[in-house]
């Protein structure tokens, strides 16, 4: 089972405007990469024994969702979710739950875990990745409504892929200009080596459009 914490359009797009933000400064993987800058505040206003009990509470959770344990990974996640109410790995361990929910076919349990991932989010990146992968989930679900609201939340963050999101669910509306344009200001978030910029591409080719042109 996957244990990242962001899919690789996620990644792309949030560290591309991380980035941007804080110029030259690098994040050395992808745990680190958000405990660093998620919860760093928790972190420092904590006692040093409950920051390792959290920390290793969720590496117990890696595990067992590694190892597919699915007992485990329900208690785990239930007892940080008991003792860690103010720490950013609630929403994290929430996440990964949702994940192997999901990845079982399983997307009531996995809504479930991503609306608790968006309540017990402290930092407001974790929210929108919780957001984001929640309008995917309804769009499954074939509710399209509440999926165009929650990818309008989550464009903060992820301007880009929930502009896709967007477009994709206003297709599936059959508004297709607003599709196209929803799909155009995608591009104008995505750079030119992001995964999703392709596939963006194709699909305002099959809705007979191309990118935005150039001012």
């Amino acid at each position: 089972m996957s244990i990242e914490l962001m899919d690789e359009h996620e990644r792309g797009e949030r560290v591309r405007r991380w980035l941007k933000d804080n110029g030259n400064a690098l994040v050395g993987g992808v745990a680190v990469g958000l405990l660093a800058f998620l919860g760093w505040e928790w972190h420092q206003g904590s006692q040093l024994q409950a920051r390792y009990d959290a920390a290793n509470q969720f590496e117990s959770l890696r595990k067992a969702i590694s190892a597919d344990q699915t007992e485990t990974i329900a208690e785990v996640a239930a007892g940080i979710g008991e003792k860690f109410k103010d720490s950013p790995y609630i929403a994290l361990a929430e996440l990964q739950v949702a994940q192997t929910k999901l990845e079982a076919g399983d997307l009531d349990a996995a809504s479930a875990a991503l609306d608790k991932a968006r309540s017990a989010a402290n930092e407001p990146l974790l929210a929108q990745i919780a957001t984001l992968r929640l309008a995917r989930l309804r769009v499954a679900q074939g509710q399209l409504d509440q999926a165009l609201a929650l990818a309008d939340a989550a464009k903060a963050d992820f301007p880009g892929l929930a502009s896709e999101l967007r477009g994709d669910i206003l297709k599936a509306q059959g508004k297709h200009e607003d599709a196209i344009s929803a799909y155009q200001d995608a591009l104008t978030h995505l750079d030119a080596n992001q995964p999703s910029r392709g596939l963006v591409e194709l699909k305002l080719a099959d809705l007979g459009a191309g990118a935005p042109q150039e001012s």
